[in-house]
């Protein structure tokens, strides 16, 4: 069923509900006013009434005459209808004296008599041989203080009154809902024709990820839907065309080893091979197998995490332990290349501060920044990890190690894609030099999972200080200082922040 059609119903329930209402409260309205008018006249009536009474009452007992009459013609005068009627009874409800009306039967039960000591009463009930319903008022009567006054006004017309008003308000009843159901639904499609304009733009741009919504100039909350819709029109183009290319290029990055792979083993299969061909050709099958099964790995590690279950093993670790083992870890390359690596503690901070982490993956994301740092500085020359604290603007503590380098820098157009998946410096997909420009995705990967931050910067100018420091013990290949300028220029650094529970002390 359409928004129109249940509006529209709902216009026409609500119309019949509220009608109704007041349908009902008019026509009490009208009877109440009714009743007020003749219970009014009956009691402007009541001194005149019993002055009568009294005047038949005094006639009948000289006359000797039980039950006599007032003369014929005698009435109340009263501003409308028939003339009021009245009866005048004793404590057995035996009629003692009426006036216009002649039965001697009661128009009060006896239960109803007991009432009329403490009160008065007024109610309406139905005589048919006096022309239909009536209105009584009853009181007991102060002049025969042992007898009690009932008095009656044929309401005549006030009935018949009421039945015209209530069937006119039935036969205007459907008209009335029937307008407010056309009403509704023109209302509603009103309403509903930018948004018809809104779906039939979205249908025309199913195929264009690029197109977006016109916008109302209206400024409601229309305009505010089409700017959301936009807003997740652009994320979704924004993110498919980022899983385009994150499908291009791990498909170039698979297909590359795999192509040498094959080509190597159908090498090693042609007849006439020496030996030393056929090692070289497993050799480079091993090396492009083993690249095979790190880049598998490392597609499952950002998949996991883009999806929130990257898996964390939390244990309380040293942070200067998990840099040791990670540097030890190059002690090789380190040593070919004569290079120094720095580490550089605070004086603040306690050297064997221990956090929450997962030992594996921080380490993976530590050696992928270090791997880099080494592949990228030139022989006999420094890489400086410094770790320190932070806090951000709401207080949170945070540990910083910040990983700097000797080399080239990062190109200046590269510097912002620098943790964006497949991105390298250079272009050209070196497989010995480039890597799979995977490593700094990860890492961003890995501590965002554990609730941190990453990012990088190249170095500007040349010397200048590092102080507050701690010496802190002796590792191969690593040197523990004091103060440390910093040697040449340019350079980049990389750095993480992984948070601290807040009753650390630093």
């Amino acid at each position: 069923m359409s928004i129109r059609v249940r509006l529209a119903g709902a216009f026409a329930c609500g119309t019949a509900i509220i009608y109704a209402i007041v349908a009902l409260v008019s026509l009490h309205q009208l009877k109440l006013g009714l009743d007020t008018s003749v219970d009014s006249d009956l009691r402007q009536a009541v001194p005149f009434m019993q002055r009568a009474m009294l005047a038949q009452v005094i006639e009948t007992e000289f006359a000797g005459v039980s039950g006599a009459e007032m003369p014929n013609g005698f009435h109340v005068p009263r501003s409308h209808g028939s003339p009021i009627f009245a009866q005048l009874l004793n404590r057995q409800d035996s009629v003692i004296a009426s006036i216009d009306y002649p039965s001697t039967h009661s128009l009060l039960a006896k239960s109803e008599l007991r009432d009329l000591e403490s009160k008065s009463l007024s109610e309406t009930i139905n005589l048919p041989h006096k022309g239909g319903s009536i209105r009584l008022y009853a009181r007991k009567d102060t002049l025969l203080p042992n007898f009690y006054l009932v008095m009656a006004d044929p309401l005549g017309t006030g009935p018949n009154a009421q039945n015209t008003v209530g069937t006119a308000l039935l036969i205007f009843f459907f008209p009335v809902v029937a307008l407010a159901a056309i009403g509704g639904w023109i209302l509603a499609h009103s309403a509903l024709r930018p948004v018809e304009k809104l779906r039939l733009q979205a249908e025309e741009i199913l195929d264009q990820d690029d197109k977006l919504l016109g916008v109302p100039k209206t400024k409601d909350e229309l305009a505010r839907l089409a700017s959301t819709m936009n807003n997740l029109l652009a994320n979704l183009h924004k993110s498919l065309t980022t899983q385009r290319s994150f499908i291009s290029d791990a498909g170039h990055e698979l297909r590359t080893p795999l192509a040498i792979l094959q080509g190597e083993l159908e090498l090693a299969l042609k007849p006439g091979r020496t030996v030393q061909e056929l090692q070289r050709a497993i050799s480079e099958a091993a090396f492009e197998a083993q690249r095979l099964a790190q880049l598998s790995e490392d597609l499952l590690v950002l998949a996991r995490g883009d999806e929130g279950h990257l898996h964390l093993r939390l244990e309380s670790k040293v942070i200067l332990s998990q840099l040791e083992e990670v540097i030890s870890r190059f002690n090789s390359t380190l040593e070919e290349k004569q290079i120094t690596t720095h580490i550089i503690y605070n004086q603040d901070l306690d050297r064997n501060i221990s956090i929450e982490l997962d030992s594996t993956r921080i380490q993976q994301a530590l050696a992928n920044i270090l791997d880099n740092s080494i592949r990228y500085s030139p022989p006999n020359s420094d890489i400086t990890v410094r770790v320190t604290s932070d806090r951000d603007n709401v207080g949170n503590q945070y540990i910083k190690i910040m990983v700097r380098d000797n080399g080239p820098g990062f190109p200046p157009d590269f510097l912002p894609h620098a943790f964006e998946r497949f991105r390298r410096p250079n272009s050209a997909r070196d497989r010995f030099d480039g890597g799979t420009g995977l490593g700094l995705a990860i890492v961003k990967s890995i501590v965002e999972a554990h609730g941190g931050q990453v990012g990088a910067l190249n170095n500007v100018g040349h010397g200048g200080a590092l102080n507050n420091v701690e010496y802190v013990g002796a590792l191969n290949n690593v040197e523990y200082v004091g103060a440390l300028n910093n040697v040449g220029h340019g350079g980049a650094t990389v750095w993480l922040s992984l948070p601290m529970p807040n009753e650390t002390k630093i």
